[in-house]
């Protein structure tokens, strides 16, 4: 293992522009996700699994949440993606993946908060997880969040007599995002388990050729599409789909920053886009979040409350 400081040497990258994706207000009540800040956020190679993790990164550009864009392999390595700037030049943190209870990403909850731990020289302030189950514990072992409390529970905070990280975030179960205005991302928010929506919930919607769209148009349809799409054979280039796509640019990430936040772009353009109203071969999955209501806010605890485990 190498020690925080030779691997904080590995960090950063070069400059490359992604801010200005989408443009909105803040809008969750969520307590990692308070107004003003500056946040780093985090991705890994499941960005390639589906569109999920790239619609999060609009989500939280267009929320005004964090610009900031870097990516960790499997072996806590971190490169940055849109800025030049290293991982413990923020006191704020999203981490954007697709996880359970035991793992976030390529890597064990452990092994994660023992890489992030290295990108540190403080405790930060939050750190706000949209990666399923991280706020669940399975049993006998402690929740990824209890993973980075414990971590960094004797480690000096950005404030002055302050220790351990003040706020951790994280999903109690499966999540996604949960729109409070259809095909809008300012506002909507990360929830578990939410429920779909009836023909009664739309009828607020004041456009009529949209409300009847989203009362006769399936989400089952929407939602197929955007598979179908993201795993077509030469959708994104001639001889690959979406995903053997990001799996080669992933593979040497060091050397393909630019062209991986190119391909997050393309595939927000592609299936991300603000106000696409449903129809039969709608591909776009903001489209298909609006179709559900409710659902469980994050876990949050830190500073002043134990994260879950089992241990």
């Amino acid at each position: 293992m190498l020690s925080r400081k030779t691997r904080k040497g590995l960090l950063g990258g070069a400059a490359l522009a992604l801010a200005g994706l989408m443009a909105g207000e803040a809008g969750a009540d969520d307590a990692a996700l308070a107004s003003g800040k500056n946040r780093a956020l985090l991705i890994d190679e499941y960005i390639c699994e589906n569109v999920n993790v790239s619609i999060a990164v609009a989500w939280a550009d267009a929320n005004n949440y964090g610009k900031d864009l870097f990516f960790m392999t499997s072996t806590g390595a971190v490169y940055g993606l849109t800025t030049a700037k290293y991982l413990h030049d923020y006191k704020d943190f999203m981490v954007f993946s697709h996880g359970n209870d035991e793992d976030i990403g390529p890597n064990s909850n452990e092994d994660f908060a023992e890489y992030f731990y290295m990108t540190q020289d403080k405790a930060p302030d939050s750190v706000f997880f949209k990666s399923c189950e991280a706020g669940v514990a399975p049993d006998g072992k402690p929740s990824l969040l209890r993973y980075m409390q414990l971590k960094f529970k004797n480690e000096d905070g950005w404030t002055s007599g302050t220790k351990g990280i003040g706020v951790l975030s994280g999903p109690p179960g499966g999540c996604q995002l949960v729109p409070s205005t259809v095909m809008q991302y300012a506002g909507a928010e990360v929830r578990t388990d939410p429920t779909p929506k009836d023909n009664a919930d739309f009828g607020g919607i004041t456009n009529p050729a949209v409300r009847q769209a989203f009362q006769t148009v399936p989400d089952a349809t929407i939602f197929g599409n955007v598979s179908a799409k993201w795993n077509a054979e030469g959708a994104y280039m001639a001889d690959k789909n979406y995903k053997n796509a990001c799996e080669t640019l992933v593979a040497d990430v060091k050397n393909n920053k630019q062209e991986l936040v190119n391909f997050i772009r393309e595939v927000i353009r592609e299936f991300g886009q603000e106000d696409v109203v449903p129809a039969n071969n709608v591909a776009n999955m903001l489209t298909s979040y609006s179709y559900d209501k409710g659902g469980v806010a994050n876990v949050n605890c830190g500073r002043t409350a134990d994260c879950p485990s089992n241990e």
